[in-house]
């Protein structure tokens, strides 16, 4: 009686149409003909979607590709600032330093397809010239028709930083992403002279470490949001590491609680046998 009594009950509140298949919530979407054709490219890029009305308010695109956009609570204040000033008004500069190579957009006909951007920075670049700005909003603004692919925007505090204010660029040289894992980045470079690189990820220095040839080397910002770096001439290793120290605190204090707490689980135990 309980039981049929609970069924009934329960079947007024939770129905079938509160249950999903499994293969639904396993694979919540599907993938479109825009979706296979950046699946296709198996290279390092973004993708950006300018199929929904907020890139930063769908996790759509994020499901299949490394994108610039997706839905988190806690949000990057300087990308919420570039999408407020110019992603949201389709600012192609931006894309391109960003490392978008290819923008998912709706056709005539309804349907999803992927727009390749040729003109996409890639992970990593050589600028010939750097601009120093006074202030953040000073960095932000400069950005407006700037050539990413030559200049950089630098905050004033970086410019002890810098190899040279005007970096002349060398023809041959080269910078390009070896692999690339969530928490750590290797690049390969080699240059006649220093150069300024600008690498087309957020910087962010409570945690990411930079390491040149295995040695710890500095960083700085660069286009508001961007890391960069002075390479020494010659060929050379880059590494950008995530290592948080407050996980690394965190470890050490948890080892040592472990074996404080072993030590006094043996010494009671010896205590009592002794005793």
């Amino acid at each position: 009686m309980i039981v049929f009594d609970l069924v009934g009950v329960d079947r007024r509140y939770v129905n079938n149409d509160n249950f999903d298949l499994a293969r639904i919530v396993n694979q919540p979407f599907q993938p479109n003909a825009g979706d296979n054709q950046v699946l296709a490219d198996d290279g390092y890029f973004r993708v950006y979607d300018a199929t929904v009305g907020n890139p930063f308010a769908s996790g759509r695109a994020s499901y299949f590709h490394n994108a610039l956009g997706g839905y988190h609570a806690a949000k990057i204040g300087r990308i919420q600032d570039l999408d407020d000033f110019y992603l949201s008004t389709g600012d192609i500069g931006i894309l391109n330093m960003m490392n978008v190579r290819y923008i998912l957009i709706q056709s005539k006909n309804g349907a999803i397809v992927a727009q390749r951007n040729p003109y996409s920075n890639g992970a990593a670049w050589l600028v010939e010239n750097a601009i120093l700005a006074k202030n953040a909003n000073e960095e932000i603004q400069l950005l407006d028709s700037l050539d990413t692919k030559r200049t950089a925007i630098i905050n004033k505090e970086f410019s002890n930083l810098l190899p040279i204010e005007n970096i002349q660029r060398d023809s041959t040289a080269i910078i390009e992403l070896l692999s690339h894992s969530p928490n750590h980045l290797v690049y390969k470079t080699d240059t006649k002279s220093a150069q300024l690189a600008i690498f087309s990820e957020v910087y962010y220095s409570k945690g990411w470490n930079a390491y040149i040839d295995g040695k710890p080397a500095e960083y700085f910002r660069a286009n508001y949001v961007l890391r960069a770096m002075q390479i020494p001439s010659g060929e050379h290793t880059i590494d950008f590491k995530f290592e948080p120290q407050v996980v690394q605190t965190g470890g050490s204090i948890s080892l040592a609680s472990s074996i404080l707490l072993m030590l006094v689980l043996v010494g009671g135990v010896y205590y009592k046998f002794r005793s």
